[in-house]
C-alpha cells in the first residue's frame, strides 16, 4: 500500500469519525439535575423501566389543558404499551382547591383503579379557575358519572376531609422537588423535569434515557 493510499484512507477515516462526533453532539439531549422523589403511596398505573411523575391541583386550569393535550400522547404511548408508570401526585394550593384534592384521593382509596377516570371526568368539567366551584355537592354528583364509585361512601369522605394531611403532605413534597416555586402542571421523567412541557420534550429525554 503506497503512501497515497494510506493518506486517503487515514482522509476517509478521519471524516467518519468526525461525522460520528457531530451526529452524538446534534443527538445529545442537555437534562436538568436528576431529582428523587418519593412516590411510595400515590396513585400511579402500570409498570415499566420509565416512570412519569406528574404533580398537579384539580382546580388547576393549565393541568386542564395538559389532561386534554400531553397526558393522552403519554398514556398511549407509554403507559398502555407497558414502557412506563405513570403516577399523579395530587396537590392543593389554589384558592379552595382542597375539597377537590381530597375527594380525588377518596375516590383512590375507595377504588384505586378509578381514580384516573374521575380525574379525567373532572377535567373535563372543570369551570373556571376563578369559581369557587369544589364543592362536596359538585364533587360527588361528579363521582355518579364514573361507574363504580361508591357515592355515600365518598361523601362521607369528603365531608370528614379525610386526605387534607395527605395534601399537606404532597405539597411539601412538591416543595422538596421544585424548591420556592410550586408549579402544576409539572412533570418528571425519572426524576429530570420536562421543560418545556410538549410531546417534542419527552420524547427527546426518553430517547436520550435509553
Amino acid at each position: 500500500m503506497n503512501k497515497t493510499l494510506v493518506s486517503i484512507t487515514l482522509s476517509i477515516l478521519a471524516i467518519l469519525l468526525l461525522g460520528v462526533l457531530v451526529f452524538n453532539k446534534t443527538q445529545r439531549v442537555d437534562l436538568p439535575p436528576q431529582k428523587q422523589i418519593n412516590i411510595e403511596g400515590q396513585p400511579s398505573m402500570s409498570q415499566g423501566t420509565i416512570t412519569f411523575v406528574a404533580f398537579e391541583d384539580m382546580k388547576c386550569s393549565n393541568c386542564k389543558r395538559y389532561d386534554e393535550e400531553i397526558y393522552p400522547y403519554i398514556k398511549s404511548h407509554y403507559v398502555d404499551t407497558g414502557k412506563a408508570r405513570y403516577v399523579l401526585i395530587p396537590l392543593a394550593f389554589l384558592n379552595n382547591s382542597i375539597p377537590a384534592g381530597n375527594a380525588a384521593l377518596c375516590v383512590y382509596h375507595q377504588k384505586p383503579e378509578l381514580f384516573f377516570e374521575y380525574v379525567d371526568y373532572l377535567y373535563r368539567h372543570q369551570p373556571d379557575e376563578a369559581l369557587d366551584w369544589a364543592t362536596p355537592e359538585t364533587l360527588t354528583e361528579f363521582a355518579q358519572y364514573v361507574t363504580g364509585i361508591d357515592v355515600p361512601a365518598l361523601t362521607t369522605c369528603i365531608q370528614s376531609h379525610t386526605y387534607y394531611t395527605k395534601l399537606q403532605q404532597n405539597l411539601g413534597l412538591a416543595g422538596e422537588v421544585m424548591g420556592d416555586t410550586v408549579q402544576t402542571p409539572s412533570l418528571f421523567i425519572n426524576g429530570y423535569l420536562v421543560t418545556p412541557m410538549t410531546i417534542e420534550r419527552i420524547e427527546k429525554i426518553t430517547t436520550a434515557l435509553k
